[in-house]
């Protein structure tokens, strides 16, 4: 069924804005990382221990005490995305932030790098966009030469999305611009809060 001529208009602002939006998603969905977090402990206490051996490789894995609550998480994440309240980390650590009254350093993993030097043991799902992997860091020379004096290390990685709130807010905010613009009804709200505003104010 063909389009009525003044349906045009609306119908291409509508297909230029659906377009707008899966380009900023696909966006924001490749900035995603995988987050390295470990809570701060005293000086004297080492942030981890030694477990089983691993295909007869020793390993070593951090303890629990360092790794962060989903819900810490969610807020280091938010840190991270937005770029603000951070700082340089402690060595060799990238970033540092609060959250609450304990302080964590991190870095931030691309998904391309996670996948080429990374072996996931298992997963866990939180709400948020968060997930929990366990995985094991192996020493490539070591493995190619048998060397078991190189120890694995397991550790826990975070896969988070940065918020997609503002680009829900951004494109409501053209929706009513489209709605105001090319539709009747959406004129005459316009000219009726217009009018409004001038008796208010004038």
């Amino acid at each position: 069924m063909p389009l009525a001529p003044e349906s045009v208009p609306l119908f291409t602002a509508f297909l230029i804005l659906l377009v707008m939006f899966l380009l900023s998603y696909r966006k924001i969905s490749r900035s995603a990382v995988c987050l390295h977090i470990n809570k701060i402990l005293p000086f004297d206490e080492d942030s981890c221990r030694i477990s089983k051996n691993i295909c007869g490789f020793r390993c070593i894995e951090e303890k629990k005490e360092v790794i962060p609550s989903p819900h810490e998480v969610k807020n280091i994440a938010g840190l991270y995305y937005r770029g603000r309240g951070l700082e340089s980390g402690d060595a060799p650590w990238a970033y540092k932030a609060s959250v609450g009254k304990n302080e964590f350093n991190f870095d931030a993993m691309p998904r391309k790098e996670f996948t080429k030097y990374l072996d996931v043991e298992r997963i866990e799902s939180f709400k948020n966009n968060i997930t929990k992997m366990y995985v094991l860091k192996w020493d490539e020379k070591a493995v190619a030469e048998d060397n078991r004096n190189v120890p694995v290390k397991r550790y826990v990685l975070w896969h988070t999305m940065p918020s997609l709130i503002p680009l829900a807010l951004e494109t409501v905010t053209s929706l009513m611009m489209i709605m105001i613009s090319f539709t009747p009804l959406g004129l005459e709200i316009f000219s009726a809060v217009s009018d409004l505003f001038v008796r208010l104010f004038f």
